[in-house]
């Protein structure tokens, strides 16, 4: 699942929500795609090093019961270079394996990394420094088939929670669809009522953040 599923005709209709939606509601909204979250370096490489690990002790226990002559031959150094070498094998596959890094990774790592990154865009973006704390942040990242909404204060405060899940539920159910336009088309429509309610629109209100979908 890639942004490729999107053309300009859905970047055009994802922009053209967001500004519909923002003539009813003085709520700043933001959307990003974002191919990953995180490249997991490091987690891989300690998926890599346990897995090593965990095989070396499986051929010392294991090996010598099924072929009883194989344990004279194993010294502590052919252990330990075949597990490093093994570590190895891992350690390049898991790095450049996207698909099979992802599946052995946690969920929860996932989940950790997707929510850290779209906090990070909220405050690298500004969405924090909108004028009345109205600037809200939808963020699908497709590596992780994940989806998070950060909320400013004044809208995180007035909004239920049950809001906020229905959206991310739009959001990952049509971009696990390879829907990604759809996703957001929704997240958006289901938002703009209740955002309108929190914050609604005034004549003095500006436009103060893009309304064009960004692509990481």
């Amino acid at each position: 699942m890639q942004s490729r599923t999107l053309n300009e005709q859905d970047r055009a209709r994802i922009a053209a929500a967001v500004c519909d939606a923002e003539t009813k509601t003085a709520a700043e909204i933001y959307c990003v795609l974002a191919r990953s979250s995180d490249d997991y370096r490091w987690p891989a490489l300690a998926l890599a090093a346990l897995m090593a690990l965990g095989a070396a002790l499986f051929a010392v226990l294991t090996l010598p019961a099924l072929w009883p002559g194989l344990g004279w031959s194993m010294t502590p150094l052919m252990v330990l270079i075949a597990q490093a070498l093994f570590f190895l094998a891992l350690a390049v596959l898991l790095r450049f394996c996207e698909p099979l890094r992802l599946m052995l990774l946690p969920d929860a790592l996932k989940g950790r990394a997707t929510r850290a990154r779209a906090l990070d865009l909220f405050l690298a973006h500004g969405l924090h420094k909108t004028s009345g704390r109205t600037g809200i942040l939808l963020y699908v990242s497709l590596a992780e088939r994940r989806a998070e909404i950060v909320a400013d204060a004044l809208l995180d405060a007035a909004l239920d929670d049950a809001v906020f899940l229905q959206a991310v539920d739009a959001l990952i159910g049509a971009a696990r669809r390879g829907a990604v336009a759809d996703g957001f088309m929704a997240a958006i429509s289901g938002l703009t009522g209740p955002l309108a309610e929190a914050a609604p629109w005034t004549p003095a209100d500006e436009n103060e953040l893009p309304d064009h979908l960004v692509e990481l």
